[in-house]
């Protein structure tokens, strides 16, 4: 287990699809020490924001030398705004 902080520059983008972007520096601390492993990472994030900043697709590679404890690269996709997303499918379904 570990921690985790992105500091990530945001652009908006006047798309119907692609809503936003943004990249930044990351940095990480494993909770509990690992042998032979690097406990702190810093590393770099990259996002889109999809559908009117409703989902978020991000990309991030956590470790340069391959000795931090966990996944160096990583896929996230997140919902960023469920009430946004609920009244959607409301309107455009029902």
């Amino acid at each position: 287990m570990f921690s985790q902080i992105d500091i990530l520059a945001s652009f908006k983008v006047a798309d119907s699809l692609i809503s936003s972007w943004g990249f930044g520096p990351t940095y990480s601390r494993l909770r509990s020490p690992q042998p032979d492993a690097r406990q702190e990472n810093i590393g770099m994030a990259a996002y889109v924001d999809l559908l009117g900043d409703k989902l978020r697709l991000t990309l991030g590679k956590r470790a340069e030398t391959g000795d931090f404890f966990g996944d160096e690269i990583y896929v996230y996709i997140g919902i960023t705004d469920i009430p946004g997303i609920s009244y959607w499918v409301n309107r455009t379904y029902y």
